[in-house]
């Protein structure tokens, strides 16, 4: 199968792109534990049945973004120790 992905034109592509990537356990913990005031939606729903969809998505992020400002962030840690990492990048990039 050959993806071939390419920036919209009519969209100014961004500086930065962060893709926030979590195991698919921290994601149902995460979306159980706020799933009291937020519902859950049809798409995770789906990303929590069908692995063989969740990966292909994953594979295409990491490797199909048409952009070299791609910076995949390990979302499997505290939500500051994130939090810091995304804003020391954005640092780094002088945004």
């Amino acid at each position: 199968n050959q993806i071939n992905i390419s920036w919209p034109n009519y969209l100014v592509q961004p500086a930065v792109i962060v893709y926030i990537y979590v195991d698919e356990a921290e994601r149902c913990r995460r979306i159980t534990q706020r799933s009291v005031s937020i519902p859950v939606t049809v798409e995770e729903k789906q990303l929590a049945e069908q692995e063989a969809f969740r990966n292909r998505l994953d594979f295409i992020y990491r490797n199909h973004i048409p952009s070299s400002h791609l910076h995949v962030i390990d979302g499997n840690r505290a939500t500051n120790v994130i939090a810091n990492d995304i804003l020391n990048l954005l640092s780094e990039q002088n945004l």
